[in-house]
């Protein structure tokens, strides 16, 4: 018997004589292990739990240098079984302490398994390992199955809330029909021990299953639908007896109170006697049964034979002669199998080795499913049989194919009982067995008529199959190959591409490629080579030489009688030792073409002048020698274009471009996108571009347009004086330099029009981006933390709200910093409305935990305020977190909203939502409540003191605040009497868990 064959047979004590007798038959040490511990194993089911111990050492000790095996940890998780059943726990966690030192890194979690089951069997508790358990990455099954373990924890210790959450969270995953129906009676027990009977109605009603039964009976009982109970009793007391004991019973207790209750007395006493039968059936199952031990001795130390006392498992006779017979059979099928004439199609030599095979055999029929197909031998010839895929899905085909597994089982008690010749059940009377073995795209089934073992025609059978597998997927194979060789003969033959060949031989030109070289068809390698222009021919034997077996093919160019050939290769070192494939292209027009083009892509079509594509071709020149390189942007392009249209616009930048080239003597002047100019200068001594610019732009100050009358000509610029100011050798960042100093130019342009590139201006603008890539991950991940400041009430010295504002650990920057990075960044509405719903959550999480809320104050930028769903988010997240309307104050940062769009502000005013504004004019819009001022005060000046003062009775007239940001402690005096004034504490900070903190301490 094999291995394979072994390791199938049924872990009962017939089994241990096959083993015995396979381990004195086998000298293949790796399945002597294998069938070692497959002993252990069956010792263990057997409840043999020291003998299999001692087993399972010897295999340790087998397996010692071998511990990444898989077999080694299956021999520790069975010895840890054996040391539980054995209740020596000490020995047990040992066991799996070392089983997870062997433990692969993805497989850690079955380590928290053992410890559960450990932890179960000593009736200690196990909610930690489930918990760790959990948190590894496990297979989805053991993930439920962990869950489900978690939910019966709740159900037991009466934790409703949070078995339901539970129940909700598996239902999100995909589960098992026997999953999701253990859910389900899982909740309707909750729903019924919390009387929500309602619900259980909801879930019930629609179901007709008898399982079910007793929660809708129990709910209409609970719900005093009394007509509506004995109509249900009445329709469904014949099913009621199709239920389990348990079933029964509870139904029945809950019929027997009903009708005590209802003074129903019939009633009453028929459903008494029912439950009593039950009770007294139920006794007489619980009667435990005995069963008889069989001890299975053996010996301390295995070594390489394991014996067995014959006085307990007898000993069967060898069948010395019999095996003689079955591996002399094997021996001549494989032999008639591999000598099969290939000239003989696959359908031909599959029928004549069942012919060979079966001879003498009791098999009548043998069925071939293949790709879709169907086959029947019978009496040495192999039909074709129509099979429709509902007959398919019967079968056993279908079943060995899918599990890709063979099974061999008696017809009588077959799982398939459809037999696809006839469409009716299988003949027991003459088909005793049906053998099927799965192949890789399909199945065959061998029909036996006599009840002779299995085990005689198992391996036989399975070799004949592999055989016949062979055949079938060997003559696919040649008809594939045969129909490629026909395909490239056609191609190479063909006149669609010209195609060289070439091996040691020489080479070969189809029709086409000879026509297009003008050579003959077959000729020399040398001949080739001399066709090739004289200082080309160097080339292409460099190139021939550098060829790789690589498939990405390689392309050299060259000269043929004042023509140019592309030449696309690919090398092959299978064919005479090497071939090369090639196809050629003639290229000389195209070249041509290309050439004019290059010239014409390289010139700007308003200006004339060379653009951005010309300059990436001629920067390799520049950075080999001192250049300056100056960006200029004219000013104010798009504010004249608005006035006077796109074509004039374009002719002024002409003249712009023209005017600059002329006054900048030996420079190169390149037109660029966005109105912009870029001037190549060829020195990069600083006193000398100083003093060229400083020229430029005064002369440029100086003149006026001559195509729009009157116009001055605006600009600034961006300037590197290579390689002075960077190094930098790529393209993309000299170019990102030149217009981070363009930029930097912009912004001082009242001081001077040019400023030159400072690698800190990088540094900068690295940090920004950085900033804005942590900001982006942590809002996507939800770990962008918020911190709450107090904003105190000057005149009772309390805290009125506190102030929100983003942060995140790894950075220590000013939260007001991460508000002025997203707003250049665009990224303002995204970091606002993740603000938003985070503070949102914990209210309602503080709500939950301490019973109370606090008042919030959110800033947020008009950008996002200018949204036409602003409002909506906003009130849609308060509804989802079920929070008091008044608790809310948005601060509304804006200089430049228009009071049509301040009117959306009144909608969540008139809900109660508080309305603040940074500026002092926005004070009159009626929906506003507080004045936000972020800018410092000091009230060391009278005018500003006497303004603050002035105004404050204006804001308590209307019931408004005025809230100071950033005022000194010694102003803050000057202020406590005037009920209308708030001061923000930005010293103290607080983090959610700390505030929460704070609030149940004030409890």
């Amino acid at each position: 018997m094999t291995l394979e064959a072994l390791l199938k047979q049924p872990k009962t004590h017939e089994t241990i004589q096959l083993i015995e007798s396979f381990l004195n038959t086998s000298s293949n040490e790796s399945e002597h292990t294998q069938a070692k511990f497959f002993y252990a194993s069956l010792l263990t089911h057997l409840g043999q739990y020291e003998l299999s111990n001692q087993l399972c050492e010897t295999l340790l000790e087998e397996l010692k240098h071998k511990e990444d095996d898989d077999l080694y940890v299956e021999v520790l998780f069975v010895m840890s079984e054996n040391y539980i059943e054995l209740k020596d726990y000490s020995e047990a966690k040992k066991r799996i302490e070392q089983r997870r030192r062997a433990l692969p890194i993805l497989k850690q979690y079955m380590y928290y398994m053992d410890l559960i089951r450990l932890a179960k069997a000593e009736n200690e508790p196990y909610d930690q390992f489930v918990n760790k358990a959990l948190e590894d990455a496990i297979p989805e099954q053991i993930r439920q199955t962990l869950q489900l373990d978690k939910l019966d924890g709740y159900v037991n210790s009466g934790a409703y809330d949070l078995a339901m959450d539970m129940i909700k969270q598996l239902r999100m995953r995909q589960l098992s029909p026997e999953t999701a129906q253990k859910l389900q009676l899982i909740e309707l027990d909750i729903l019924t021990k919390s009387n929500h009977y309602e619900a259980i109605l909801t879930i019930t009603q629609n179901q007709h299953h008898p399982r079910l039964y007793k929660y809708h009976l129990s709910a209409l009982i609970g719900l005093k639908k009394t007509h509506q109970v004995s109509i249900f009793e009445v329709e469904h007391e014949k099913e009621f007896e199709t239920l389990s004991v348990e079933d029964q019973k509870a139904i029945y207790t809950c019929l027997v109170d009903f009708y005590d209750k209802e003074k129903d007395t019939l009633s009453a006493e028929t459903y008494s006697k029912k439950l009593k039968q039950l009770k007294k059936i139920e006794s007489s199952l619980s009667k435990p049964i005995e069963r008889t031990e069989v001890e299975i001795p053996i010996e301390p130390v295995i070594k390489k034979d394991i014996m067995i006392e014959k006085t307990v498992i007898p000993l069967v006779e060898k069948r010395y002669i019999d095996r003689s017979k079955d591996f002399e059979a094997i021996h001549t099928l494989l032999k008639t199998g591999l000598t099969l004439p290939e000239t003989v199609s696959g359908r031909e030599q599959a029928r004549f080795l069942l012919e060979q095979a079966l001879d003498q055999k009791p098999f009548s029929t043998v069925l071939i499913y293949l790709n879709g197909t169907l086959k029947m031998y019978r009496k040495g010839r192999l039909y074709d049989k129509m099979i429709e895929k509902e007959d398919l899905l019967k079968s056993v085909f279908h079943a060995a194919f899918l599990k890709q597994e063979d099974i061999i089982e008696e017809t009588d008690i077959i799982r398939w009982n459809y037999d696809v010749i006839t469409r009716k059940p299988y003949d027991i009377e003459t088909v005793k067995r049906l053998y099927t073995y799965a192949i890789k795209n399909g199945a065959l089934s061998y029909y036996q008529t006599d009840d002779s073992t299995p085990t005689i025609y198992d391996d036989y059978l399975k070799l004949l199959t592999t055989l016949i597998e062979k055949t079938f997927t060997q003559e696919d194979k040649h008809a594939t190959v045969s129909q490629k060789l026909e395909f490239y003969q056609t191609i190479l033959d063909s006149n669609l591409i010209a195609l060289k060949i070439e091996t040691e031989d020489g080479v070969h030109l189809n029709l086409k490629a000879s026509n297009l070289l003008e050579l003959k068809q077959n000729l020399s390698s040398a001949e080739y080579t001399s066709s090739i222009k004289g200082e080309d021919q160097i080339k292409y034997q460099q190139f021939k030489q550098k060829l790789t077996t690589s498939p990405t093919p390689s392309v050299i160019r060259y000269e043929i009688r004042n023509k140019m050939f592309e030449e696309q290769v690919i090398k092959f070192n299978s064919i005479k030792d090497y071939a090369i494939v090639s196809i050629l292209t003639d290229v000389t027009n195209t070249l041509i073409e290309h050439e004019l083009l290059s010239q014409q892509a390289k010139i700007d079509g308003i200006t004339g002048h060379l653009n951005t594509y010309a300059f990436s071709i001629d920067f390799e020149d520049y950075i080999d020698k001192k250049s300056t390189f100056v960006l200029i942007q004219l000013h104010g392009v798009d504010a004249i274009e608005s006035l006077y249209g796109k074509m004039k616009t374009d002719a002024f930048f002409k003249e712009f471009a023209d005017y600059s080239l002329k006054q900048l003597e030996n420079s190169v002047v390149y037109t660029l996108d966005n109105h912009q100019v870029l001037m190549v200068l060829p020195y990069n001594d600083v006193r000398t571009v100083e003093k060229a610019l400083q020229n430029y732009f005064k002369a440029l100050k100086e003149n006026t347009s001559v195509i729009l009358a009157k116009q001055p000509f605006l600009a600034h610029a961006g300037v590197i004086r290579y390689p002075v100011n960077t190094t930098e050798t790529k393209l993309e960042k000299v170019m990102r330099f030149l217009q981070l100093s363009l930029e930097k130019a912009k912004r001082r342009y009242s001081h001077v029009p040019f400023q030159y590139f400072d690698f800190q201006d990088y540094q900068e603008e690295q940090f920004e981006v950085s900033i804005i890539e942590q900001m982006d991950d942590a809002i996507t991940q939800e770990q962008l933390k918020l911190v709450f400041s107090p904003i105190i009430h000057l005149q009772t010295n309390k805290v009125f709200l506190y102030q929100v504002n983003p942060i995140l650990d790894t950075l220590s920057v000013d939260p007001n910093y991460y508000y002025l990075i997203a707003k250049r960044r665009l990224q303002i509405d995204k970091l606002d409305k993740y603000v938003l719903k985070t503070a949102f959550h914990f209210l309602s999480q503080l709500a939950v935990k301490t019973d109370k809320y606090i008042r919030l104050s959110i800033s947020i930028d008009e950008d996002t305020f200018r949204q036409k769903d602003f409002n909506a988010y906003v009130i849609g997240l308060i509804k989802q977190y079920d929070l008091p309307y008044s608790v809310i104050e948005l601060s509304i940062k804006s200089t430049s909203l228009s009071g049509v769009e301040w009117m959306k502000t009144q909608e969540l005013a008139d809900l109660g939502i508080h309305i603040g504004a940074s500026e002092w004019f926005y004070s009159t819009m009626p929906s506003v409540h507080f004045i936000h001022r972020r800018e410092p005060i000091k009230l060391d000046q009278l005018k500003t003191l006497d303004f603050i003062l002035s105004f404050k009775d204006y804001l308590q007239n209307h019931q408004m605040g005025l809230i100071l940001e950033s005022i000194e402690d010694t102003d803050k005096k000057k202020l406590k009497d005037y009920p209308a004034i708030y001061v923000k504490e930005s010293k103290m900070t607080y983090s959610e868990e700390k505030l929460i903190q704070m609030i149940e301490g004030a409890k």
